[in-house]
């Protein structure tokens, strides 16, 4: 990563724009999946404590299942709602579909005839 900004910063105005533009999208997306990948390391960090304490000592902590378990489904649901901000095209979705039930008064009453039908 520090290699990539490094490089990015050293190129400096030789580059067109379409390039400059990939290659910060593509800083981007790197910056924000080290940011998930870190977050999900840092959720493990307390499961795997006891796991090497179980493997040392011989000897299960009563605990050990909810804390291994705990981290995985709060990582679930946090990647989950971290991938629904970090994508663009996920997050205009969610949002098109929460603003697609809004209900539009009509400014003309439709005639009875057209509702029923001319005989």
């Amino acid at each position: 990563y520090i290699h990539i900004t490094k490089f990015i910063h050293q190129q400096g105005n030789i580059l067109t724009l379409i390039i400059k533009q990939r290659q910060s999208r593509d800083l981007l997306i790197t910056r924000r999946i080290l940011i998930i990948v870190s977050l999900l390391l840092i959720l493990g960090v307390p499961a795997m404590t006891l796991v090497f304490i179980f493997i040392i000592t011989g000897e299960e902590n009563p605990i050990l299942a909810r804390i291994a378990f705990f981290p995985v489904s709060a990582s679930q649901t946090g990647l989950s709602v971290v991938l629904l901000f970090s994508i663009p095209q996920l997050k205009n979705i969610v949002l098109n579909l929460r603003t697609a039930n809004t209900v539009m008064p009509v400014n003309q009453a439709v005639p009875m005839r057209t509702i029923i039908g001319t005989h």
